[in-house]
């Protein structure tokens, strides 16, 4: 197969799986539109909730970031560590 045709074989395979995903968005919205006003309400806060919220993975790195840059501290020295009784006793403090 030359190159061309291939370039043209991969452009309708393109076109065909963005034209099958504009038709489910499209029955999506449709389905949607059906939904009581209530049911409405609650499907845009989860999809606001879905675009907005961090993922597992993003979540994981973001503690593993503040967990490498505390202990980064800690070894040079620039912060020092509290025993955790002294922690508990202000934690402690702190609720009453």
């Amino acid at each position: 197969m030359s190159w061309h045709r291939a370039q043209k074989r991969a452009k309708i395979i393109k076109e065909s799986i963005y034209g099958i995903a504009a038709m489910e968005l499209k029955k999506i919205e449709s389905e949607a539109m059906h939904l009581s006003a209530e049911d409405r309400a609650h499907l845009i806060q989860k999809l606001v909730e879905s675009i907005d919220s961090p993922s597992a993975d993003e979540l994981k790195a973001e503690w593993l970031s503040v967990a490498e840059d505390r202990a980064a501290q800690l070894d040079s020295g620039a912060t020092k560590s509290v025993p955790s009784d002294v922690v508990l006793k202000k934690a402690q403090a702190l609720i009453k």
